[in-house]
C-alpha cells in the first residue's frame, strides 16, 4: 500500500555519473520514496479535473493581435497534477488555410515526459475542411490535456475575432470546474448490511412464533426501506432530443442532463436553425421528463454572442426548456443560426 506523509530513512547510497564530466554524484537512498505518479494517481481520487472556479476568468481564451490568443492567468487540475499560470501567456495560432476553415484548440497540458515534466497551455491545431471538426484532446499515461476553448479558424483569416473563440471551461466532457471528488458509493456497504440482515431474518423467522416474527419483519422492512433510500443515485448524463427550432453549437457543445442524490444538472450550449426574433416568447429547446423537473421553474439570464444576453427557462410543470428574450440592452434582437446560447444550471429535482 502507497501511504503518505511519512518521514523516510537513509539505507543506503547510489553513486551516479554527473554530465559533462567524470565526477560522480552521491544521492541517498530512501525507504519512504515516492514518485510523482504515485501523487497523480492519490491527488485522482480527491479532485475531479479541470479550472479553479476562486479565481476571475481562470484560464479564460481572449483575442490577441492578429493570429494570437491570450490566456488569462489561472490554476487547475489535469490528470492529477496541478498547475499555475501565474501571468498571462500569449499563444500563436498557425497560419490560416487558403480554402478551408478549420478548428484549434487551446489546451492545458500535464506532460509526464522527461524533457517537459510540468503542466503549461498550448494550441492544437485541427484540420482544414469544409466541415471541420475540432481534433480530441490527448488523454494517455504520459499527456493528458484539458480544453480551455475552441477557435474556429476561418479560411484567410489575418485575425481571431472574440465569436471565434467558444469558450468550454464550464465543459465537463473536456475541462470542468475543479472540485473535491464527489460521489462515495456506499452500495458494496449497503449490500454487507443487507446480507447481514437476511441471515438474521432466517434465524428471527425459526426462533420466534409467526406474530411475534411478523411485527418484527415489518420494522426491519421499514430499516430496509431506509437504506435503500440512501443508496447513491446517478443516472449518468443524458442527451435530449433538441427542439425543431434549435441545432448544437457544436458536436462537443450538445445539451445533456443528469440526475445525481436528487440534484438535476443541465449543461450545453444552442444555436437557432433559424434566425428567430428577441421577444418575450419562449421557444422550446427541449423538454425534461417527469423525475428531472425542478420543484418550481426556473428563470437564468445566459450569456450569448458578444454582449447579448437572453432568458433560459425551466418549467416545473411541463419540464419544457425555453429561449427568449434575446437583447442586447434594453433593446431586443435577432438570433442567427451562428449565435451562441450556452447554459449551465442545477437544481433540486421534483419528488
Amino acid at each position: 500500500m502507497i501511504s503518505f506523509p511519512f518521514d523516510s530513512q537513509i539505507t543506503g547510497a547510489q553513486e551516479l555519473d554527473v554530465p559533462g564530466g567524470e565526477q560522480k554524484a552521491v544521492i541517498p537512498l530512501l525507504d519512504r520514496g515516492y514518485t510523482a505518479e504515485d501523487l497523480q494517481n492519490i491527488y485522482k481520487q480527491l479532485y475531479t479535473d479541470g479550472i479553479s472556479s476562486s479565481i476571475t476568468d481562470c484560464l479564460k481564451v481572449s483575442p490577441g493581435t492578429g493570429m494570437q490568443v491570450i490566456v488569462s492567468p489561472g490554476f487547475c487540475m489535469a490528470g492529477g497534477a496541478f498547475g499555475c499560470l501565474e501571468e498571462a501567456k500569449t499563444l500563436e495560432i498557425a497560419t490560416a488555410h487558403s480554402t478551408a476553415d478549420r478548428i484549434d484548440l487551446v489546451v492545458a497540458r500535464r506532460d509526464n515526459n522527461n524533457a517537459y515534466r510540468n503542466i503549461d497551455v498550448y494550441v492544437v491545431r485541427g484540420t482544414p475542411s469544409s466541415n471541420p471538426s475540432a481534433p480530441a484532446p490527448t488523454r494517455n499515461e504520459s499527456v493528458y490535456e484539458i480544453v480551455l476553448a475552441q477557435v474556429f479558424v476561418t479560411k484567410g483569416a489575418t485575425s481571431i475575432a472574440i465569436n471565434k473563440i467558444t469558450d468550454t471551461r464550464l465543459n465537463s466532457n473536456v475541462c470542468g470546474l475543479m472540485t473535491p471528488n464527489p460521489g462515495v458509493d456506499a452500495t458494496g456497504i449497503f449490500d454487507q448490511y443487507q446480507d447481514a440482515l437476511d441471515q438474521f431474518l432466517e434465524l428471527v423467522a425459526g426462533a420466534l412464533d409467526e406474530t411475534l416474527a411478523g411485527n418484527l419483519q415489518s420494522q426491519i422492512n421499514d430499516i430496509s426501506e431506509d437504506l435503500n433510500a440512501i443508496k447513491t443515485d446517478d443516472t449518468g448524463w443524458i442527451k435530449p432530443t433538441l427542439g425543431s427550432e434549435f441545432k448544437s453549437y457544436t458536436e462537443n457543445w450538445y445539451p445533456e442532463y443528469r440526475k445525481k442524490n436528487g440534484m438535476v444538472e443541465v449543461h450545453g450550449a444552442v444555436s437557432p436553425k433559424n434566425t428567430i426574433n428577441g421577444s418575450v416568447d419562449g421557444h422550446v429547446i427541449f423538454t425534461l421528463p417527469e423525475g428531472f423537473r425542478p420543484k418550481m421553474a426556473v428563470n437564468l439570464l445566459c450569456q450569448g454572442s458578444y454582449r447579448d444576453v437572453w432568458l433560459f427557462t425551466v418549467s416545473d410543470t411541463s419540464g419544457e426548456v425555453t429561449f427568449s428574450r434575446y437583447r442586447v440592452g434594453d433593446t431586443y434582437k435577432k438570433a442567427t443560426n451562428s449565435t451562441w446560447l450556452p447554459f449551465h444550471v442545477t437544481f433540486y429535482a421534483e419528488k
